[in-house]
């Protein structure tokens, strides 16, 4: 799904992607990424995350990769996401 109603939706879709992908994600980790280093994207404006990934309990190289950028408010699902795994 690439639009959504709320920046959390956004990010938790994300993560369900990463996580049907075979990855799991750091849980105290990623809400430092997403609850301390980031924030809801101001209209019109883009928020980019990026989260390190585990498999089979590893660090590995790759890393979520995700990008939401705020369409403006008058707008359904104004939330655009863009989400990958590199």
């Amino acid at each position: 799904m690439l639009y959504h109603s709320s920046y959390t939706s956004a990010i938790d879709f994300a993560f369900n992607f990463a996580v049907s992908e075979g990855y799991t994600t750091d849980k105290e980790e990623a809400a430092i990424i997403i609850g301390c280093q980031s924030k809801r994207p101001k209209e019109g404006d883009t928020e980019r995350l990026s989260v390190p990934l585990y498999k089979n309990g590893k660090l590995v190289k790759k890393a979520l990769q995700i990008q939401v950028y705020n369409r403006g408010n008058n707008i359904v699902n104004n939330f655009e996401l863009n989400k990958y795994i590199a």
